[in-house]
């Protein structure tokens, strides 16, 4: 588990910035454990709870999160990454607020968060070489190949044992007997494929 400890006075006394770092597409991965304090002294959280409040780097949305454990005078907030790395950048607005059943009786010195931005944030496959499209494709190629290669190039639409034919609509069928004939498909066709789905 990512622990990233910080110290927070609810006097907001004047320090050195804390900078949090955060990774769009983790789930779950950033704990902040954050030790409060009140003009220097052990602040303590017995009888209180604490909520998380984050404004997003782009300044049009926050996250409030009351999902924090307390013990002492140390908070512990498991990052909800799916919210709180919604946006990636740099925000200055960061901080807990402390609480006495519903009332906010104290909130902490803000500190700094950064959204560090994932490959695939806003980006398309294209020319980049992406492992899972090429494993798909390839288990494709190998399927059809082989289906291909035991019905001897054709593959029966009917088995022995199933009676009567295929409906294909429009009043038209085919017998029991009758096969469909497989073409494999190329790289090149397949590669055309799939760029012709990320482009569009």
């Amino acid at each position: 588990m990512n622990e990233q400890h910080i110290t927070l006075d609810i006097s907001k006394t004047a320090s050195a910035p804390h900078v949090i770092r955060l990774g769009q597409g983790d789930r779950s991965g950033t704990t902040i454990v954050a030790e409060i304090y009140d003009n220097g002294a052990a602040f303590s959280l017995s009888g209180k709870s604490a909520r998380f409040l984050m404004r997003l780097p782009s300044g049009n949305y926050y996250v409030r999160d009351s999902d924090c454990t307390v013990s002492g005078n140390t908070v512990r907030y498991v990052v909800n990454e799916e919210h709180c790395c919604a946006v990636a950048g740099y925000t200055e607005v960061a901080y807990f607020e402390i609480l006495v059943g519903t009332s906010v009786i104290a909130s902490t010195q803000r500190f700094c968060i950064e959204v560090l931005r994932s490959a695939l944030d806003g980006a398309t496959t294209g020319e980049v070489y992406d492992t899972e499209v090429e494993a798909a494709i390839r288990r494709a190629i190998e399927a059809a190949e082989a289906a291909e290669e035991a019905a001897g190039g054709t593959i029966p639409l009917m088995n022995s044992t199933t009676r009567g034919g295929a409906k294909l609509g429009n009043g038209l069928s085919i017998g029991s007997d009758e096969k469909l004939g497989v073409v494999a498909i190329t790289n090149s066709e397949v590669d055309s494929i799939v760029n012709s789905v990320f482009s569009g």
